[in-house]
């Protein structure tokens, strides 16, 4: 299932109500004029959970971070979520 997170709040709640299934967060930028628009909240975002370059995927579990990864290539991807599960 996939949500857009608006808020930390919406962030919490989801990785509360999750328990102990792997939530994967992915942060991402668009660089559109409605993307602009909400740009300082993106960096807000980024700067609390310390996102250094898009797209960057954060696994949690029972609101905990467990890992973190970065890049486009989806059998490295696919693999991080196996090894977590």
């Amino acid at each position: 299932m996939a949500l857009e997170i608006q808020s930390k709040g919406d962030l919490y709640s989801v990785l509360e109500s999750a328990g102990s299934r792997l939530v994967v967060v992915q942060f991402y930028a668009k660089w559109c004029g409605s993307c602009k628009a909400i740009f300082p909240a993106f960096m807000e975002l980024t700067h609390y959970f310390h996102i250094k370059s898009t797209p960057t995927f954060q696994f949690y579990q029972n609101e905990e971070k467990l890992d973190e990864f970065s890049g486009s290539k989806a059998e490295a991807l696919e693999n991080r979520i196996r090894e977590l599960m």
